[in-house]
């Protein structure tokens, strides 16, 4: 039987964001995927998840200030 996961709170997700970005503008750049798995899945983003409340919550996290770019699209019929 597979493993059962539980939701993770909206805020929990956001700073581990802002941690991955940190990361990437100490380095040399990336993309950070919501809604797909590390295998490549498709599971989609929850409707809870509004963009904009999402890069507020970023900016509010993050200094100095991190210039980065939120996109939303959808693949496989589901949203990223």
């Amino acid at each position: 039987m597979g493993k059962v996961l539980r939701p993770r709170a909206v805020k929990e997700v956001v700073r581990d964001i802002a941690e991955a970005l940190v990361a990437m503008a100490n380095a040399d750049s990336g993309t950070v995927m919501l809604g797909m798995e590390d295998d490549g899945t498709v599971s989609g983003l929850p409707e809870r998840y509004d963009p904009e409340k999402v890069r507020a919550q970023i900016y509010d996290l993050i200094r100095p200030r991190l210039n980065f770019r939120l996109s939303k699209f959808l693949l496989e019929g589901k949203s990223l």
